[in-house]
């Protein structure tokens, strides 16, 4: 059975769904018109949209520090918090200096310091450009291991584009998230787009059980079950058809899944696919899922 297919109950959005899909579905139709609208700025060439892997690779980037800024506008910029620390009193901006920045939702500016201090840096953007998403996206729902294992996880992920993070309450689960470590998860996942270069920010979504999440899969285009087991089909046999659409990911704790958990999410449409012929810890798991992902459509 091809993975391009998706499983019943999975992809075909109904009435009442599209807001649960927020940050799920890809960019509109006519994305290329709405970036321009919205942007008052251009680049040299002329083009002020870029489509592609969600990545700025531009050689005069590479020496000017990059920081994450939510609110970019046409005219100016403003760094708080940790941001204008870091530019301020560690990198020592100063009035004239440039700087690359990224809002996290695929806009970018190159913008040169006019003043400041350590708890703010007022910024001129000189030039505004947006990446549209890529028209794949993978979302990892995962039963998290405990401390810092789950620090690492996060920030790979999100090193490999990976669109969203969802926490698993499985019943053999060993963590169960709370609100302010949601919170740090998504300052970890912004500070590795900034070193990866980035242009999209890895959600950490709310923590969901098996059963719950089910309710949302007509948001995907296929869900996998990552499953050891000798039955499972291989994820290579249809890597191919991981290079288009939303993909959902499911990878259990260590002890694995219960019979109920692994009954109801293949009943609602999960396919299991084996990544190795080894057993593999959580977060190897995850992390074959994503380099499986982001190198499809590549290769």
């Amino acid at each position: 059975m091809s993975m391009s297919a998706a499983p019943a109950g999975v992809g075909a959005a109904g009435m009442g769904v599209e807001s649960a899909c927020d940050g799920i579905r890809r960019r509109p139709a006519d994305w290329s018109g709405a970036c321009r609208r919205s942007l008052g700025v251009v680049s040299a060439s002329g083009a002020s949209c870029l489509e592609g892997g969600g990545r700025v690779a531009e050689d005069a980037a590479v020496s000017r520090p990059r920081f994450f800024c939510p609110d970019l506008h046409s005219k100016s910029a403003v760094l708080s918090g940790d941001e204008a620390r870091h530019a301020w009193r560690v990198l020592r901006l100063r009035a004239g200096d440039a700087a690359e920045l990224f809002d996290g939702r695929g806009g970018h500016a190159t913008a040169r310091v006019i003043g400041g201090g350590p708890d703010r840096v007022e910024l001129m953007v000189l030039e505004l450009r947006e990446i549209a998403r890529p028209s794949k996206s993978l979302h990892v729902a995962v039963a998290l291991p405990k401390g810092e294992r789950a620090d690492w996880l996060i920030e790979k992920l999100a090193e490999f584009g990976v669109t969203s993070l969802i926490p698993l309450r499985a019943a053999r689960g060993v963590s169960i998230p709370a609100a302010t470590r949601i919170e740090r998860w998504n300052r970890k996942a912004e500070a590795a787009a900034k070193q990866s270069g980035a242009s999209f920010l890895l959600a950490v979504r709310p923590a969901r059980t098996p059963a719950e999440l089910t309710a949302e899969w007509s948001c995907y285009d296929r869900v996998l079950l990552a499953d050891p087991s000798p039955q499972a089909e291989w994820l290579s046999a249809g890597i191919a058809a991981l290079g288009g659409g939303a993909t959902l990911a499911l990878i259990g704790p260590e002890g694995g899944f219960t019979a109920d958990e692994q009954r109801i999410m293949e009943a609602a449409g999960a396919r299991r696919v084996r990544l190795s012929a080894t057993v593999l810890r959580i977060e190897t798991a995850a992390l074959a899922m994503a380099a499986a992902w982001a190198m499809a459509g590549s290769v």
